[in-house]
């Protein structure tokens, strides 16, 4: 009996189209079902659910739980989920997925680098191999898929806005399909938190403040402080050094005021608790700035305290 797979579209480049003078395109313009019709895959029972159709640098919370919403409702009796996404922030919702969704069974995101209708069009390829990866027996958790590779969330990012081969990993890839052959190198197996949260409530105000030469957002910190924001993740340079302008604003703030994550903002890179520039601060380990700001809003959003912030951080830096 063949597998049952849910493929949730949300837009992006996948279901763009690009304009006659192939120099532009509009993003989120082509439903599912359209991609659909002329993909040659029969190896499972596809069911379309058309959530949102949108360019996803427009991605917010409201989508971001409807999604998790609907992949929870779809994984009831489905055997795994392929999400057509937007490469923009791609990799933020992956992570979000994967600290809010609990199964075993493959939540496989993947998009296009190029619009549908382009010269090369990558995005019929990448949705055929996640449906090969949603329908493998080795598949389980949420995955990222992007030009023949398989990525785990905690590490993959956009590295190019040039050519199909745009993602990559800190790690490395997990695996690689080829041919509708699925081949895992390796397991993701480190253990993930998870959360219980299901609304945009339950994600608490974090903002991302980049760290550079002459920097001024010691003003823009403490407006963003007086609108209600709870915690900061820091996009510091190199190592995750601070710019002292900033760094003295920011050390204004104990952490029950304002708790403060220290990333880089280098694409490969890792940040241990004894490089941090101030005590009250948190190590964001190997996550990206992006990835540490979803884990920072869930951990404020369900009440954790610095104490217990601190210790989830430090998983990431094992």
């Amino acid at each position: 009996m063949s597998k049952k797979i849910g493929l949730i579209a949300t837009g992006g480049t996948i279901a763009g189209v690009q304009a006659p003078d192939m120099q532009s395109y509009t993003a989120g313009i082509m439903p599912i079902s359209s991609l659909l019709s002329v993909l040659p895959f029969d190896a499972a029972h596809i069911v379309p659910i058309q959530l949102a159709n949108i360019d996803s640098c427009d991605m917010d919370a409201d989508l971001w739980f409807a999604l998790v919403r609907a992949v929870d409702a779809a994984l009831v009796d489905m055997d795994g989920i392929v999400i057509t996404h937007g490469t923009d922030t791609l990799e933020e919702s992956a992570f979000l997925l994967q600290l809010l969704v609990r199964t075993h069974k493959p939540v496989v995101l993947t998009g296009a680098n190029r619009p549908s209708n382009a010269l090369g069009a990558d995005g019929l390829r990448n949705l055929y191999n996640a449906l090969c990866i949603a329908c493998s027996e080795r598949a389980h958790g949420v995955l990222v898929t992007m030009n023949d590779a398989i990525f785990a969330p905690t590490d993959c990012y956009k590295a190019t806005t040039l050519g199909a081969d745009c993602f990559a990993a800190r790690n490395g890839a997990l695996g690689y399909v080829q041919q509708g052959d699925v081949h895992f190198l390796r397991i993701e197996s480190r253990k993930l938190p998870h959360f219980s949260a299901c609304s945009p409530e339950s994600f608490a105000r974090v903002e991302i403040l980049l760290s550079y030469a002459h920097n001024g957002l010691g003003a823009i910190l403490h407006a963003l402080k007086e609108d209600g924001v709870r915690g900061v993740v820091i996009a510091g340079s190199g190592a995750g050094n601070v710019h002292s302008a900033l760094k003295r604003a920011l050390c204004a703030y104990q952490p029950d005021e304002l708790t403060v994550v220290c990333a880089s903002r280098l694409a490969r890179s890792f940040i241990a608790p004894a490089m941090l520039q101030a005590p009250q601060w948190i190590a964001a380990g190997y996550l990206s700035p992006f990835s540490a700001r979803i884990l920072l809003a869930l951990l404020l959003g369900s009440g954790a305290t610095h104490d217990a912030i601190v210790r989830t951080f430090r998983q990431f830096g094992d």
